[in-house]
């Protein structure tokens, strides 16, 4: 029993931690100054190892005891629902792996079968029955859950989710080929540094680190950090464990897939958490170690993350005649920074426009879904409201806390950070992004109102447990209805923590296939020279995988159309939405200076079958995959 405290341990998990931390900002700071080949990332990891060496021997860490139910008594009933429980995450776990696909598909929801569902709530039960018995044996399942929540799309897409994951993952498989890649952004560097480090350390596994790291990361160290936050203000320890996975019923979206975003989100919850507990310097060196890995990875949540460190410097501070200069300044930095940001790019990139994009009604009116059977119903009344839900339980949770004297004060800093990037999001509406493609300009600001929720995560989480107390005084009836009600919720809150499509919604975005990667084969087997392709983003993404950064014209266009890869993607876009003529592709071809383009289409494309017969009329050549899922029209001039 020994061994297990040791291996739950706050300190280990802190140490990993910490050190995480490090590699990331010391691999991302020689990457800039030098680059990133086996030597630095020795150099960083040595690095990292001697600075948490010079952290523990000069200030001493606040150790605290996570492991509240070690000493309850374990029955045979305990064993029996242990047992249990890793049987049903066995059958989870199988399902998921076996539902493994390399088809182009909108949501995991498709192919995985309706009883996982089932499965799914009844291994949340077995947990709650578990957790409430309050011992040790729900510790290690705590993390367990959290894993197989945030992992899905990881386990069941053979290749990556998404577009972006595609583009950073080419990059580290660059960098750790050539140690460089050029130019250098300040941002991203974070999140590249440590997963080439990680990968020489497990064989070049770039492929399964990336698509992995924010899933494990966040299912490690966010039950870690609510550990920690709720230890810290509570006595009470009885229903921590069942408060822990209450937690997921908030959206976890962003924890689901590797990307520097949602990395830096991680390392932003993680701090906003552990904020709370800052007791010693060493604490707070911890969070400002935290703090700089963030805004390395991602300066959108680095810049607030680092702001923050400073408002809990000044909270922490005896100068208190300074104090209110000192959070004046601290803020109105937090509120200006990112917006003088967003329009020094948005000017730099030769956005003049003097037009302004209007602030959103976001709370729209109530949702009440009537249309679909009974339990798409309940889904949707949940998932459509979950903005007025989050507002209500924000509401209570700061109710709540204004009633504890000793975290009042701290609870205003999180309160006026969050309005403060409230501020922030509103300054930022009026720059008008015209550099981004038109569906993307709304997707940097949106980040700051969801960083302005994060800062009141605590709120909520103080009105879980003041809730989940108040149930365990009621009799058994009440305390049945709570469970089922939390379960049907948990539930739920997967569904909608992924990429759907049914009858209510569809996320339209479909996923990178197998067929997608053998047209980009075929397509670099029959070009004769320099190329274009005018293709959807997953095929673009499937470039990427297969070839990496194979081409650029004119310093910045990629030979492969993407939203973000220069002028390529509007003329793919004319292509698929007015007519597929030659004439476009020439224009395309024309702009870089080659004399053969392709057009590819996927089936799934809204009006495929029209645009199909329109290309292999204008198409100087064309070529079917996989029985019709993809053709490609080629064009030369």
């Amino acid at each position: 029993m020994k061994i297990f405290k040791l291996i739950n341990s706050d300190v280990i998990t802190r140490s990993c931690l910490m050190l995480i931390s490090l590699i990331s900002a010391w691999g991302a700071l020689l990457y800039y100054l030098f680059g990133l080949n086996n030597f630095f990332c020795i150099s960083a990891v040595m690095l990292a190892i001697i600075s948490f060496l010079i952290i523990h021997l000069f200030f001493k860490p606040f150790n605290r005891n996570i492991d509240n139910w070690s000493k309850a008594k374990i029955t045979n009933f305990d064993v029996v629902l242990f047992v249990a429980y890793f049987i049903l995450y066995g059958l989870l776990l199988y399902i998921l792996y076996t539902s493994r696909t390399n088809e182009a598909i909108i949501s995991p929801w498709e192919i995985l079968p309706t009883y996982f569902f089932i499965l799914f709530a009844l291994i949340t039960a077995v947990f709650l029955w578990l957790a409430a018995r309050n011992n040790r044996l729900v510790l290690p399942l705590i993390f367990l859950y959290y894993f197989l929540f945030f992992s899905i799309t990881a386990i069941v897409y053979k290749f990556n989710y998404g577009f972006d994951p595609f583009i950073h993952q080419a990059t580290e498989n660059l960098i750790s080929k050539i140690g460089n890649v050029e130019p250098k952004p300040f941002y991203y560097l974070g999140q590249y540094s440590l997963v080439v480090i990680l990968s020489k350390l497990f064989k070049d596994a770039i492929f399964y680190i990336d698509k992995f790291l924010v899933p494990v990361m966040s299912a490690i160290f966010i039950p870690w950090a609510l550990l920690n936050f709720l230890n810290k203000l509570f006595t009470d320890k009885k229903n921590i464990a069942i408060l822990m996975v209450t937690v997921l019923i908030l959206p976890i979206t962003y924890f689901t897939m590797t990307t520097p975003q949602n990395l830096a989100y991680l390392f932003l919850v993680i701090e906003i958490l552990i904020g709370f507990v800052c007791a010693s310097y060493f604490d707070l060196i911890f969070i400002y170690i935290l703090a700089i890995a963030t805004l390395l990875i991602h300066p959108i949540a680095g810049i607030p993350a680092c702001l923050f460190a400073v408002v809990l410097t000044i909270y922490h501070s005896d100068r208190k005649k300074i104090k209110k200069i000192a959070y004046g300044v601290t803020y109105f930095i937090m509120a200006v920074s990112l917006p003088f940001i967003f329009w020094f790019i948005n000017q730099k990139n030769g956005g003049l426009s003097t037009s302004v994009t209007t602030i959103p009604d976001k709370l729209n009116k109530l949702f009440v879904p009537f249309e679909e059977d009974f339990i798409l119903n309940f889904l949707y009344l949940y998932g459509f409201n979950l903005k007025y839900i989050l507002l209500a339980f924000f509401i209570g949770g700061l109710i709540i806390t204004l009633r504890y004297k000793e975290i009042r004060n701290k609870a205003y800093l999180y309160l006026l950070s969050s309005l403060v990037l409230l501020v922030s999001y509103c300054i930022t509406r009026f720059i008008p992004f015209n550099f981004l493609i038109n569906y993307e300009r709304a997707y940097y600001t949106d980040r700051m109102l969801l960083m302005a929720a994060f800062f009141l995560i605590p709120f909520i989480v103080i009105l879980f447990y003041w809730l989940i107390r108040q149930i365990s005084k009621e009799n058994r009836f009440i305390k049945f209805s709570f469970t089922l009600l939390l379960i049907a919720t948990l539930t739920t809150s997967l569904y909608f923590s992924y990429p759907r499509f049914d009858n209510y919604f569809n996320s339209r975005g479909y996923s990178t296939s197998l067929s997608d990667i053998k047209t980009v084969e075929w397509i670099a087997e029959d070009a004769l020279e320099d190329f274009i392709v005018l293709a959807n983003q997953q095929v673009s993404a499937a470039a990427l995988q297969e070839y990496g950064f194979y081409k650029y014209y004119n310093d910045d266009i990629f030979y492969y159309s993407i939203p973000t890869g220069g002028v390529l993607y509007q003329y793919y876009l004319d292509m698929v939405y007015n007519n597929p003529t030659k004439e476009t592709v020439q224009k395309a071809m024309d702009t870089v200076s080659v004399n053969e383009g392709y057009f590819v289409l996927n089936n799934y494309w809204w009006g495929f079958d029209k645009i199909l017969e329109e290309a292999k009329m204008e198409a100087d050549a064309w070529q079917e995959i996989d029985n019709g899922k993809v053709y490609i029209f080629k064009y030369t001039n």
